[in-house]
């Protein structure tokens, strides 16, 4: 009896936490710069875009949450407005998109749901810089597209002999 008791308590308190640990989870907002092409008159478009970008997002960068969410929410589309001002081609939207897994500077970053500011220029057919603004400004950025593999096609091109 005893043993089934402590077997029990073990077994709630790994739930307790498991469930305080997913309740805890911070929410995120990231950010996305991707360019026309990858030619280098794109890439050097897509850096002026970028440095805008930057400009605007410390103006509306907020420590909570829900401030930082309402401040983008109500201003992306005149940063928009801003960047086809200085002639830029860009489409500029927020809303919630799916992330899906990679690794960054061996981090695993999880796939799910999170709320991105996207910046298009033209086609959108570059290689994209991106970047966390929220919790963390900016705390992950990349100068090109992350790589990120299939499970499912690394075993049908292990199959294959690939």
């Amino acid at each position: 009896m005893r043993r089934f008791l402590g077997i029990g308590i073990v077994v709630l308190a790994i739930v307790l936490l498991f469930v305080r640990n997913s309740n805890s989870k911070e929410e995120e907002i990231r950010v996305r710069v991707i360019p026309n092409g990858n030619t280098a008159e794109d890439l050097k478009e897509k850096e002026q875009v970028k440095e805008i970008v930057l400009c605007y997002l410390k103006i509306v960068y907020d420590k909570t949450y829900h401030k930082c969410m309402s401040n983008i929410s109500e201003t992306y589309q005149d940063l928009e407005k801003s960047l086809k001002s200085e002639a830029f081609d860009v489409d500029v939207s927020f809303d919630k998109h799916t992330l899906y897994n990679k690794t960054y500077n061996d981090n695993a970053i999880k796939n799910e749901e999170t709320y991105v500011l996207y910046v298009v220029i033209g086609n959108g057919k570059g290689d994209n810089w991106w970047g966390s603004i929220y919790p963390k400004f900016l705390s992950v950025s990349g100068d090109t597209e992350i790589k990120y593999e299939s499970l499912f096609m690394n075993v049908v091109k292990k199959i294959k002999g690939k």
